[in-house]
């Protein structure tokens, strides 16, 4: 465990379910996630997926209080857990950006009653001057642009269009660059249910 005082990078404990006396890994993922903290994030899930008597079946429940952070970094952690042969939970407090996008990987979701998912599209600043388009019509973008924030906005973008959560929102998205959806919504459109 990592901390700081800007949170907890992993936190691993062993709660006790009470009805099936089993015992569920848990993994705290909180705070600004940097760099840093998103590599002892993954590293602390495969440590957990290799120990003795872990079930691929019972997986790992992943509780998420974040703001989000480093896209490049967060991203490849998403397509980790997307490939995992365990299962994932995510029990969002209040997951944002990437936060967001590594909730979404996860196997199943759940969300606390007062629970926020937000997804933002964050800000590319490029000079028209800049942009250069072929004569086939191509628009190429100049090598200052940072590929890293290209590549999250168009894979939160290709994220938030897969989500159903109308043609009203989903507008909103589009032309404001930030969905925030409350626990209500989440579970109305089946992205998490509503923990009691």
């Amino acid at each position: 465990m990592f901390n700081s005082n800007k949170g907890i990078i992993a936190s691993v404990g062993q709660t006790s379910n009470l009805l099936g006396g089993m015992l569920m890994k848990v993994v705290l993922l909180s705070g600004h996630l940097s760099r840093k903290r998103l590599d002892a994030f993954g590293e602390q899930l495969k440590i957990i997926a290799s120990k003795e008597g872990f079930s691929d079946e019972e997986g790992i429940t992943i509780v998420i209080m974040s703001e989000g952070g480093d896209s490049q970094k967060g991203l490849k952690l998403c397509e980790f857990i997307k490939r995992a042969s365990f299962k994932t939970h995510a029990v969002i407090y209040n997951a944002s950006s990437i936060a967001a996008m590594i909730a979404l990987s996860c196997s199943s979701r759940e969300i606390v009653r007062t629970g926020e998912l937000a997804f933002h599209l964050g800000n590319l600043n490029i000079s028209l001057a800049d942009i250069d388009v072929s004569a086939a019509g191509a628009v190429n973008l100049p090598n200052s642009v940072n590929r890293a924030v290209v590549e999250m906005i168009t894979k939160t973008r290709a994220a938030v269009k897969d989500l159903s959560i109308g043609k009203q929102l989903l507008h909103q998205f589009s032309i404001s660059g930030v969905l925030k959806l409350t626990a209500p919504q989440c579970e109305e459109f089946g992205i998490a249910t509503i923990m009691d």
